[in-house]
């Protein structure tokens, strides 16, 4: 089953996302990076 974790980040308050299943693999998704 996937599980999708949202938060909100940096000063802009961008979204981001981790979606995560039962074996431990993950992917971050757009993670609000300030350069």
């Amino acid at each position: 089953m996937l599980k999708i974790q949202g938060f909100t980040v940096n000063p802009i308050q961008e979204n981001t996302y981790i979606v995560s299943d039962s074996t431990g693999e993950a992917a971050l998704i757009d993670c609000g990076a300030l350069f």
